[in-house]
């Protein structure tokens, strides 16, 4: 049974890897190992990213549909899922079909069911969509869709979602108490610092990166942010959230998970684990194992 998931980019690992030519894989591995060994801990890594189209969100790819398709056969032929990022084309004419690259890559993933591949939306319409002709995809709510007007809250999105992703600014135990009954599909941001409460704004801020709207006038990030935002840096809030198995973390695919962050988590989760809530355990890291 996995204890810890971790979704990220694949350049969210630099941090990990032995040198710049270590395959995204190699450093999975490594990590799931030292996870294993260093701290008791299941771990999985699921990696993500979007397509170059209209639905590809707020920050471009950085890999071809080509290499795309290819991170997906080496992780899938591993027994690995992969998450493709729709987090854009919330502006996109009803019923706008799949751009070729979508469909490819859809296809693709569909071909091995077993694993586990997941699909984020960030536009609801796609659900039924995606449910009708890719069925054996798990699908994930983005969290982009509780900045918008007038889309379904928490609650309603639960029992239509196999996962949710949390607005950073909801993570907090305060928040996301009611739902409770639905940890297991909770999704949480694990070290991003979005905390402005004026939902609007982080609206027209999204709206200037989805390439399906046609104003790109820029808007001011003052305010955006907050020193105690991130969740890895409020430790006991991480704890209990792990103790009530909310278990599932998520890494912008364009930042990067610093090993400080990475042990920080896999002792909060050892010690839950373990029954050790009041331990002294250091934060390590277990350089054999990195280096096996």
């Amino acid at each position: 049974m996995t204890d810890i998931i971790i979704e990220c980019g694949v350049s969210s690992l630099t941090d990990f890897q032995i040198d710049s030519k270590t395959h995204p894989l190699e450093t999975i591995q490594r990590m799931k190992r030292i996870a294993k060994i260093g701290y008791s801990i299941d771990l999985e890594i699921i990696i993500y990213d979007g397509p170059q189209t209209p639905r590809a969100g707020g920050r471009d790819s950085e890999f071809s549909r080509i290499q795309l398709q290819d991170i997906i056969q080496e992780l899938n032929g591993n027994g690995l899922p992969f998450m493709l990022s729709l987090n854009g084309g919330m502006n996109l004419p009803d019923n706008t079909d799949w751009y070729p690259d979508e469909r490819t890559l859809l296809e693709q993933m569909a071909q091995t069911p077993d694993v586990g591949n997941k699909v984020t939306i960030a536009d609801p319409r796609l659900l039924d969509k995606l449910k009708d002709e890719f069925p054996d995809l798990e699908l994930i709510a983005s969290c982009i869709q509780q900045v918008f007007p007038h889309t379904a809250g928490y609650a309603d999105k639960f029992p239509k979602y196999d996962y949710v992703v949390i607005l950073n600014q909801d993570t907090t135990l305060a928040i996301l108490e009611p739902h409770m009954a639905y940890a297991d599909q909770m999704i949480v941001f694990l070290n991003l610092a979005c905390h402005n409460p004026d939902l609007s704004k982080c609206c027209k801020h999204y709206k200037t990166k989805d390439k399906s709207f046609p104003d790109k006038t820029p808007v001011s990030k003052d305010g955006c942010y907050g020193t105690n935002a991130a969740l890895i840096g409020r430790y006991e809030e991480l704890s209990e959230m792990v103790r009530k198995r909310i278990t599932k973390f998520k890494v912008p695919r364009d930042s990067k998970l610093y090993q400080r962050q990475f042990y920080t988590l896999l002792t909060i989760a050892h010690d839950i684990k373990s029954g050790d809530n009041n331990s002294l355990r250091s934060v390590i890291p277990f350089y054999r194992a990195l280096t096996s």
